[in-house]
């Protein structure tokens, strides 16, 4: 019969700057050593300290210097007898394949407004994977996905600045074996809407004197600011104004029946530069 090699482990996928396996060769002939010797080792790879044996390819602490390419060590294997009943086995190779370490570029962080459409977010490296996750909670995203984040209204519901950390980890998969770079952060802050607590409504006589109407908000960072607009001026009060506050007046009614107005008040919200 013709002599055959076989392998404890097969090809093997190795992570930059990780250990292989220890390989231990068998032949299908009693009393047959299988020798084996480094056929073809890339500069760029590091820990392969010893280049030839018999019948055990010991584990190597493997590099890979090539920061964008899968590199392989391929291993010749002879099985070898001194029977002359066995025909000599053909050299079989066998391959260790050592992953660059995969790395993804960073990202600036960004601000939004409650309800703003965000931008695609995308993530460039030399990874096949880009596995995010983030510390937010109901933005409108879900916490973990891969790749591509696509636009999605992102929501701060809240009475105050929100800032969301997202973690990218670069991840290079092959055969299910999974090779992890550095994570990399970047941090989308989500402002509030504006926010004013209700005031209740008026009822008064002509010629009374209405109060000053102060304004208040339950938002606990950053700047509020009002604009307000008034359906009915002949009520004695102006159309539109701004500022904390409606200002003190006397309630006008030139006619026989009540004369009323609805108020409007815009709140708007101020951080970090935009409102």
């Amino acid at each position: 019969p013709e002599l055959t090699v076989s392998t404890s482990v097969p090809n093997q996928f190795v992570c930059n700057n990780n250990p292989s396996e220890e390989v231990f060769l068998e032949s299908n002939a009693a009393n047959t050593s299988v020798q084996w010797m480094v056929l073809d080792l890339p500069p760029v790879i590091g820990g392969v300290n010893v280049s030839a044996g018999t019948n055990t390819i010991p584990a190597y602490g493997l590099s890979n210097a090539n920061p964008t390419e899968v590199e392989n060590v391929v291993i010749a294997m002879i099985p070898l007898n001194s029977d002359p009943s066995l025909c000599p086995g053909d050299t079989v190779l066998y391959t260790i394949s050592v992953f660059p370490t995969p790395v993804v570029e960073p990202l600036s962080d960004s601000l939004f407004c409650n309800g703003d459409l965000t931008a695609s977010i995308q993530f460039f490296g030399n990874a096949t994977n880009y596995s995010w996750m983030h510390n937010g909670n109901a933005i409108g995203l879900d916490f973990v996905g891969n790749n591509t984040i696509d636009p999605f209204n992102i929501l701060n519901d809240g009475l105050e600045q929100l800032d969301v950390l997202f973690t990218v980890t670069p991840q290079v998969i092959f055969n299910n074996e999974i090779c992890e770079g550095v994570p990399s952060s970047f941090t989308l802050t989500i402002n509030p809407s504006g926010q004013i607590n209700t005031i209740d409504d008026l009822v008064v006589c002509v010629g009374d004197s209405v109060p000053q109407i102060t304004f208040s908000t339950g938002l606990s960072d950053g700047m509020v600011s009002y604009q307000w607009f008034n359906s009915n001026p002949s009520i004695g009060l102006a159309a539109q104004g701004s500022g904390g506050e409606i200002p003190a007046f006397f309630s006008q009614n030139s006619g026989a029946i009540d004369n009323s107005s609805v108020v409007q008040v815009v709140p708007s919200y101020e951080n970090s530069g935009l409102i």
